[in-house]
């Protein structure tokens, strides 16, 4: 019978943490047998079946899809290829409760990212913040002021995916070159940065 994403969805387990918050719905007209109706010509005497080989690419944004947007959760058709895209990480290391990998969705700032790897460890040092971020072949350093944010002196920073957050300690030195280290995921297991 008829099913529409929502339902989907909920039979597939869920949306886990890993979600960037969009979902794709790929719906090609050769798979789908109720939007591909064949049209039939006659050209000396040979019977020519035509199909339409269309495509389209829905994009639905998952917030909506909560707020129980009709627009946001269509009907899926027989052959819809649905992809929930999956997160980049970025990474919060350093002088946090909580060094990890977190997930990448839009708008993560500085300071969303350091509450989210459990705020601040007792040796941090707010004035010693750098973001490592590597553009096409280059890599770029920026220093985050921290103390800045919090008084509306510096903007906080919006964070791109494979950012590296490193977060000063107290009595430690500036770091000039992007870390090569291990931090531990949620999981427990070894992750290593991607440089």
């Amino acid at each position: 019978g008829p099913v529409r994403l929502n339902e989907l969805l909920i039979l597939a387990g869920g949306i886990d943490e890993k979600a960037s918050g969009e979902i794709q719905i790929l719906r090609t007209n050769l798979l789908n047998c109720e939007a591909n109706e064949p049209r039939t010509e006659e050209s000396s005497n040979i019977l020519i079946t035509r199909k339409n080989i269309n495509s389209e690419l829905l994009k639905i944004n998952i917030s909506e899809l909560i707020k129980g947007g009709s627009t946001a959760n269509p009907l899926i058709l027989n052959g819809d290829i649905i992809t929930v895209s999956e997160a980049e990480p970025i990474y919060v290391i350093g002088g946090v409760a909580n060094p990890r990998k977190i997930n990448a969705r839009s708008q993560m700032t500085v300071s969303r990212a350091i509450a989210s790897a459990g705020g601040f460890a007792k040796n941090a040092d707010l004035k010693n913040i750098v973001i490592f971020r590597r553009s096409k072949n280059e890599n770029i350093r920026i220093e985050v002021d921290y103390e800045k944010i919090k008084a509306n002196e510096s903007a906080d920073i919006i964070l791109q995916k494979f950012d590296i957050l490193e977060i000063g300690q107290n009595g430690g030195e500036k770091r000039k070159f992007s870390p090569v280290v291990k931090i531990l995921e949620t999981q427990a297991k070894p992750l290593e940065l991607p440089l």
